[in-house]
């Protein structure tokens, strides 16, 4: 889990803060809708209390979320925004923060006006603001209800905003501030709809550059290690760090282009008892789900298949976007993964003793990639 904000995505707690102050909020405007037509005047009281209540949640939450962005930055709008767009965005959040603070912050005054406390549910009394007058109750009363009203606006237009983004732009705005389960409840019925309809989009496709990219592997036979590497291999990537869910990795390597610097050894590799190239010339990786782990750690599940043998894998990797001269975007992921040969039926009759042929292989790899530029 990423409880810190990354460049591209928000982490854990911003998303907590923000789905936990959206249902204060919105019930904190019921009741405070409410509560003025009840006649029984306990119940009254009772909602009261509790609107009070719920607003010092609101206002210390508010305050606790302005500290957390200025230590962990938020990740920059999405790259399709227009430029009225951001600055129409900025403004909105702008006035939903002013809201945020500036109705329990004016309801709190007004009931230091009309000299009645505000508790936070009967844990402790807040102290009064200002001494009781009758003229400030008023003033602060009116401004309490119009920015409620001012509220109810910003949230209706944040709301719709977010959907519009996600249902006719199709771009990441809502799925990165949605929490996983949500995720998949809202965001995999929207893409399925949108690859049935054909106007699905993926995630950016990268270029690898191949003289700055290595597939290697290694061994023991005999107790000695060796090691060589893949001469021929093919990734295709679609990657988004802000959109691990639409990312695609998969990656062909030509067994043939095996080469571990001794061609009697390569024969034999190459060989029926092992990846049989004759019969099975390309072996592939391919991603089934991309996760983050924190910093530059990342994890992805895939298929791998070699010979006639699928099984799941999964591969952690480590992902850098170095900075340096030019506009094309660049990254560097390096990982690997241990392999049971056995379990690919990789080494029959004599090679099959783990004595003879250790059965762990370590796949390692190293691939340097460019953003494709639209």
């Amino acid at each position: 889990m990423i409880f810190k904000n990354t460049p591209l995505a928000y982490g854990a707690v911003t998303k907590t803060f923000h789905w936990v102050m959206a249902l204060a909020i919105i019930c904190m405007l019921i009741i405070g809708f409410y509560m003025g037509d009840v006649e029984d005047l306990t119940t009254k009281l009772q909602l009261y209390g509790l609107h009070k209540s719920v607003g010092v949640a609101v206002l210390t939450l508010a305050v606790l979320r302005i500290l957390w962005h200025i230590w962990s930055k938020k990740p920059p709008y999405v790259e399709s925004l227009k430029p009225w767009e951001k600055a129409a965005a900025h403004f909105l959040h702008l006035c939903l923060y002013g809201a945020m603070i500036g109705m329990p912050l004016s309801g709190w005054l007004m009931s230091s006006a009309a000299g009645r406390p505000v508790s936070f549910f009967g844990l402790f009394t807040l102290p009064d603001l200002i001494a009781p007058d009758d003229g400030l109750r008023n003033i602060f009363g009116t401004i309490h209800f119009y920015m409620a009203w001012a509220l109810v606006g910003a949230i209706t237009v944040h709301l719709s905003a977010a959907l519009k983004h996600h249902f006719v732009d199709k771009d990441i705005t809502l799925r990165r501030m949605l929490p996983f389960c949500l995720m998949l409840l809202i965001a995999a019925p929207a893409h399925a709809n949108d690859i049935n309809s054909g106007a699905f989009a993926p995630a950016p496709k990268w270029t690898v550059v191949a003289e700055e990219s290595t597939l290697t592997f290694a061994g023991k036979v005999m107790g000695k290690d060796f090691s060589g590497d893949f001469k021929k291999f093919t990734p295709e990537i679609y990657f988004d760090v802000a959109d691990l869910a639409q990312s695609k990795i998969s990656v062909n390597v030509d067994i043939n282009s095996l080469d571990s610097k001794d061609a009697e050894r390569d024969s034999t590799a190459k060989g029926k008892n092992f990846l049989d190239a004759k019969s099975f010339p390309t072996a592939r990786f391919e991603t089934t789900a991309i996760r983050h782990l924190g910093d530059d750690k990342y994890e992805a599940d895939g298929n791998l298949t070699l010979r006639d043998v699928t099984l799941p894998v999964t591969l952690p990797f480590t992902l850098i976007f170095p900075k340096g001269p030019g506009i094309q975007p660049r990254a560097i992921a390096e990982g690997g993964v241990t392999l049971d040969r056995s379990q690919f039926k990789l080494g029959s009759g004599e090679w099959a003793d783990p004595s003879v042929i250790a059965n762990n292989i370590e796949i390692r790899f190293k691939i340097t990639a460019l953003k494709a530029i639209p």
